[in-house]
């Protein structure tokens, strides 16, 4: 009787989540060569591209656009007016079931970033119906995600998209309950409050050069483990939380990333998957 209840809460509180069977693929840039990824994703697509992207100047990915048959749409941040924020998004959908996003513009510039990509039918749907609201020119103002959990295989992985699902409510959330460690490597890092949730934990963090001003949280970690980064340009937007559930999208812990800017957070509960993400923060600090 006792493993009957059990079971029926654990169903109950799964009740909100959608499964798939697909793949989760993660890739690092430069070193994983992100604008070829992105290319041969492209030109793998045998029905519809649907792609928002802060920027686009990768002749590689271009050419691979161009030379598509299929159904294409897109909408870039240039194009938008008189909207308070930035559309910063960088994902595309292919085929209404492949999803690729984070913090990877593709404009061939070797910036540290990282991309997710996922086979999920319901995240491409989450997405689709994003996508379809800032075509329509609906910017930070749309519907609340339709599938906020979705199970890929044996994967959570939880889908946010900012202001509409306050996305930073959701990262102070999972901050404030790190028990262990807390690593983040971020290119733009201003929010105070996220901040003074971290100066209590255990915490690795590396910040974009460019950081070191007046706006940035950094003067907060400095008797933390908190360097900047000088070896390039840092841009990924990424935490690992406890070395098991890692934040990433085109999401900087910023008032614009939060309030004003088109955005979008995936949070991925998977040992597996925040182990490559620590090792490549790790990789990152020698």
């Amino acid at each position: 009787m006792k493993w009957l209840i059990l079971v029926i809460l654990l169903l109950n509180g799964c009740s909100s989540a959608v499964y798939d069977k697909g793949s989760i693929n993660i890739n690092f840039c430069p070193e994983d060569d992100c604008e070829s990824q992105v290319a041969k994703l492209i030109a793998s697509a045998n029905e519809s591209i649907d792609c928002a992207f802060y920027s686009l100047s990768s002749d590689k990915i271009i050419k691979a656009i161009e030379e598509s048959n299929v159904k294409k749409r897109f909408v870039f941040n240039k194009e938008i007016k008189y909207h308070k924020g930035l559309m910063h998004n960088k994902f595309c959908i292919i085929d209404e079931s492949i999803v690729f996003t984070g913090s990877y513009n593709p404009n061939g510039l070797n910036y540290k970033n990282n991309i997710v990509i996922i086979e999920s039918e319901h995240l491409a749907k989450n997405y689709l119906d994003e996508f379809n609201e800032l075509y329509d020119y609906k910017f930070s103002k749309g519907a609340k995600v339709k599938y906020s959990k979705v199970y890929v295989d044996d994967v959570l992985i939880e889908n946010y998209f900012c202001p509409d699902d306050k996305c930073d409510e959701k990262v102070k959330e999972i901050l404030a309950a790190s028990e262990e460690s807390v690593y983040f490597f971020i290119f733009s890092f201003t929010d105070h409050e996220i901040a003074n949730i971290l100066l209590s934990k255990n915490v690795h963090g590396l910040l974009e050069s460019a950081q070191n001003s007046k706006w940035s949280v950094y003067p907060l970690f400095k008797d933390l483990d908190v360097e900047l980064y000088t070896k390039g340009v840092m841009h990924n937007k990424v935490f690992v939380i406890d070395n098991k559930t890692v934040i990433t999208g085109s999401w900087n812990p910023t008032k614009n990333g939060s309030e004003n800017n088109d955005e979008n957070l995936l949070i991925i509960h998977s040992e597996e998957i925040a182990m490559k993400y620590v090792e490549k923060f790790l990789e990152y600090s020698q």
